[in-house]
């Protein structure tokens, strides 16, 4: 993955204010656990373009990674008034939410993701913890059903 990195850094050498590629060198960066370059490319595409959907997406999954649950939330809810369809936001926002103790929120969330894609299981399994948190063992065990079906 450097490789990627090397090679986005050539391009941004030519097209410094990018914000595609700031965003893309912003989310290998933020694979490769350097946290705080990576934050600094994706803020920069940001002031490039305020509601850059990639950028925000990874911005909000980089603040989710290094345990700002409330940051990340923030960020994830602009994700989705720029971009309704993200299914993967969507997902984020309701781990995050959960992080933080919102279960209604971490459910809507999580609910939202799995309409969005039904291939969501990763969503479907932690709604249906939740859902086994509060004691609501068959809907918990329909979303563990779903879950393993959208892992076929």
């Amino acid at each position: 993955m450097d490789g990627a990195v090397d090679q986005l850094t050539l391009a941004l050498a030519d097209r410094p204010t990018d914000p595609a590629l700031l965003s893309q060198r912003g989310a290998v960066l933020g694979l490769l656990k350097r946290y705080t370059d990576a934050e600094a490319d994706l803020r920069r595409a940001l002031r490039e373009a305020p509601d850059h959907p990639a950028a925000l997406f990874h911005l909000g999954l980089l603040l989710h990674r290094k345990g700002l649950p409330a940051d990340a939330v923030a960020v994830l809810r602009h994700v989705i008034d720029v971009d309704p369809a993200n299914s993967p936001a969507q997902f984020y926002l309701g781990e995050a939410l959960h992080h933080q103790g919102d279960l209604a929120g971490a459910e809507a969330a999580l609910r939202r993701a799995a309409e969005l894609d039904l291939r969501q299981g990763r969503a479907l399994h932690l709604l249906g913890r939740i859902l086994d948190g509060q004691g609501r063992s068959e809907e918990a065990r329909e979303m563990y059903q779903r879950a393993r079906e959208a892992a076929r």
